[in-house]
């Protein structure tokens, strides 16, 4: 499938739970617009949202509720493309050098 080929060619998974083929059919090939995955933490769940960016493009918003978590998704990220770009909004200042709110 081209979830499968995606996952192994652009990121060198070559085994992909089956959680996450199953999620990214419904995300890429249905009309469902929304997903709640409940995963425990290292089971795999980042690698949606970056399957998802490599597919639909060329933006693709991932909010986390964490900046050390959001940094290290974007590390991984940009280590398997090159148009990959992270912003933290605690680092986005505005005219007056505020942060947005």
């Amino acid at each position: 499938s081209i979830i499968c080929s995606t996952i192994q060619s652009a990121l060198k998974i070559m085994t992909p739970h089956k959680f996450q083929v199953q999620c990214l059919a419904l995300l890429l090939f249905t009309s469902l617009q929304f997903l709640l995955l409940v995963r425990k933490t290292g089971e795999g769940k980042s690698l949606l949202v970056l399957v998802m960016a490599l597919l639909r493009g060329p933006i693709t918003l991932s909010v986390v509720p964490l900046v050390g978590l959001g940094a290290d998704q974007c590390k991984k990220a940009m280590e398997h493309a090159n148009n990959i770009f992270g912003l933290h909004l605690d680092n986005i200042k505005g005219l007056r050098g505020d942060g947005i709110r």
